[in-house]
Order: structure tokens, then sequence, then C-alpha cells
């Protein structure tokens, strides 16, 4: 099977040229910039009035969702469920189910205090409820590369390595108004 290659790139030939070419990139990157703002105060705009909606909803779902509990617990489930924890009811299904489990420490004691306690005692199956994550520092090998060279050396003799590369870039600076990002070049 034969590589597909990228068809040719009209490149330009002259700094005139060059110089239009990234005017018409920066248009088209401006236009980009104040159509992406747009959207985003149109969608902070629906945002808003959804949560307007829902805080206005809120207080009279809270007070039918507790009625219907009530009305579940006062024997609605025996007669619907059965020996069951859930049933359909009107569209829904309406049940109890149980939370995901959590651990909860006593009021003034610190998950620190449990685990120097865990590490303290005698108990062989103590190890399990205590770990311990190591985890490569990449940001010390980063900082440590270009001038520490044994270290360098020793990881490098385990097939690690920090690599960098130029990229090329181009930053489009802001419009002065907005008049000036969507003229035409």
């Amino acid at each position: 099977m034969s590589r597909r290659k990228q068809p040719a790139l009209p490149v330009p030939t002259t700094d005139e040229a060059a110089i239009a070419l990234i005017s018409e990139y920066i248009d088209v990157e401006r236009r980009l910039r104040l159509a992406a703002e747009a959207a985003d105060e149109m969608i902070a705009g629906v945002k808003e009035g959804l949560d307007e909606i829902k805080a206005e909803a809120r207080p009279e779902q809270e007070q039918r969702f507790a009625a219907i509990k009530s009305w579940w617990e006062a024997g609605a489930a025996q007669r619907w469920a059965g020996k069951k924890r859930s049933a359909d009811v009107a569209g829904a299904k309406i049940g109890t189910r149980l939370s995901n489990a959590s651990v909860r420490m006593p009021k003034g004691i610190k998950i620190d205090a449990i685990v120097e306690w865990l590490r303290g005692h005698s108990w062989t199956g103590a190890s399990r409820f205590v770990r311990a994550k190591y985890e490569l520092n990449k940001d010390a090998l980063i900082a440590a590369w270009p001038d520490e060279a044994d270290t360098r050396k020793l990881f490098e003799d385990k097939g690690v390595k920090v690599s960098q590369a130029d990229q090329f870039f181009i930053d489009v600076t802001p419009a002065d108004t907005k008049e000036e990002a969507r003229t035409d070049g």
C-alpha cells in the first residue's frame, strides 16, 4: 500500500505574497474569534435563562419530591413494588436504592491520624488499608535534564529522554477595534 502524499501547497514566493497571506490568515482568525465570543455570549445568556427557570421551579419540585417520598414510605412501596425496591409508576421509576459507600471519620479525627494509627499497628492486616502512591516526578526530571549530566546518563541508560521540539506558530494579536477585525484586509 503506497503512502498518500499531501497535495502541493501554494507557498508564497515573495515577501509581498507572504505578507498578503499572513494578512488573510489574521483576518480569518479575528473573525473566528469574534464569532466564538458571540457564541459564548449567546450560550451564557441561554444558561442564565435556564438557571432562572431552574431556580424558579426548584422549591415546588423539592416539595413534590418530599410529598412523593412520604407517600412511597407510607405504604405505596408495598402496594406498588411488593418485595422489589422500586416500581414503574406514571412514567417514572420510583423506589429506594443504596447510595455509594463512603468512609466517614468521627468528628475531630483526621484521616492522617487513622493512617498513622494503622501504620503503627501490629495487626498484620493493617497494611491492606494503607497505600503509598509512587510516581515519576516529570517536572523535576525536566528541570534537572539540562544541568545534571549524571542524572541524565542514569535515565538515558534506561531509555528515558526529555524531548523538546521547535514548533511553528502564529499568534494573532487582538484587533484594536471590532471594526478592524471585520475588514477584509
